[in-house]
Formats: structure tokens, sequence, C-alpha cells
């Protein structure tokens, strides 16, 4: 029996939550962690979670890499986590951005914008005790590692993880877990 520790349940693919579970369990995954990415996402993740939930987990989140979202989004997301924390199953998909950081004219800028965001989302988290789901690859996983470390952040994984060794070796050593992307199998 498998749980899928990471799933965008909001997107298209996944429209119809019934054939996705279906399909899923033909694979021996019987319960999906669904990650938010927004406001909008964080709402149709509650959704799945409560149409499904003995299936489906929520975990809300703010997509460090998703540009486009603004302070005020990020208000909303945490009015979600204040009114949903006894619910959820964590804080997730949150981070630090790196992909977007690429070309970017203010690329400085944008990371000390996602610090200063991603210590509010951990605050968050250490003030209920939920779970953390970090986008952090590459170079962003060291000081991710050192926010969750800083917030005393209990559980945590670092998904889609993709980090030099020695970052890796101080995730698991703190405690932490990390979940690899599909490129493990080329």
């Amino acid at each position: 029996m498998l749980i899928d520790s990471h799933c965008h349940l909001h997107d298209a693919a996944y429209a119809d939550l019934r054939e996705t579970l279906a399909a899923a369990r033909a694979h021996d995954v019987w319960g999906i962690v669904g990650a938010g990415c927004d406001p909008e996402t964080n709402a149709r993740t509650l959704a799945a979670a409560a149409a499904a939930p003995k299936a489906v987990w929520a975990c809300l989140g703010f997509h460090p890499d998703w540009t486009q979202l603004t302070d005020v989004d990020l208000e909303r997301v945490e009015a979600q986590v204040a009114a949903y924390h006894a619910r959820i199953a964590g804080l997730g998909e949150v981070g630090l951005p790196w992909y977007s950081l690429e070309g970017a004219a203010d690329a400085a800028g944008l990371m000390a914008r996602g610090r200063a965001r991603l210590d509010r989302l951990l605050r968050l988290a250490a003030r209920w005790d939920l779970p953390v789901a970090l986008h952090a690859p590459h170079g962003a996983a060291a000081a991710a590692l050192e926010a969750v470390k800083r917030h005393r952040i209990e559980s945590a994984v670092f998904h889609w993880h993709k980090a030099p060794a020695e970052v890796t070796r101080a995730i698991l050593d703190s405690g932490y877990l990390v979940s690899v992307t599909p490129e493990v199998v080329y």
C-alpha cells in the first residue's frame, strides 16, 4: 500500500476525483496528500479532501515560484490555514523560489521576498504544529533547511528534492525527509 505524498489534485488532469482515486488504487496507491499552491487551489484541495476524507488529505500552500502571487494572496492563505488548521495534513507546497530566479531582473529581491514569505508560513506551521512540504530545489535547499530548523519545525519533507549530497545529508541528519523526482529512473 502506497500513499502519494504530494499531488496537485487541483490540476485539470485530476478533475474527476472518483476516476483519479480509482486509477490510484489500481496502482496500489490508497491515499493522496493534496498540495495547494494559492488560495484557489487550496480551496479545490480542501474540497477534494472533503469529498474523499479516507483517501485525500489536504495541505494548504503558497507556491514560491508562482511569481504572480501577491502579499494579499499570502494573507488569504494565512486565513485559510487559520480556519482549517485542525483539518489539514500540513502546509504545502511552500518554500523558496528557484526556477523563477533564472533570468529575473530582480532575482535578489525575489529571493528576499521568498525568504520573508517562507518565514511567515513557517510561523503558522510552528503555531499549529503542522508538517511542511517544501519546494526548495538545488541552491534553495540549504536556506530552506536553515529556516525550518530556526522555526523548530518537527516534520518536513523536501519535495522534488534536488540538492548537493552534503545538503541532502544535512536534511536527513536533521530528521527531515526528502522525496525524489521521477528523474531518478533515468
